[in-house]
């Protein structure tokens, strides 16, 4: 969990210069979501 806060921080740094992180900001929230519906925490 540590390191997904990690990447969070660091994504939110980036999204402000970086079109594609925006796009991929979208995408990984439903993802991981959708993982943990697969396999609950």
């Amino acid at each position: 969990m540590q390191s997904w806060t990690i990447f969070l921080l660091i994504a939110k740094n980036c999204m402000e210069t970086n079109n594609e992180l925006i796009f991929l900001w979208g995408k990984i929230p439903s993802f991981k979501i959708r993982s943990e519906i697969i396999n609950p925490p």
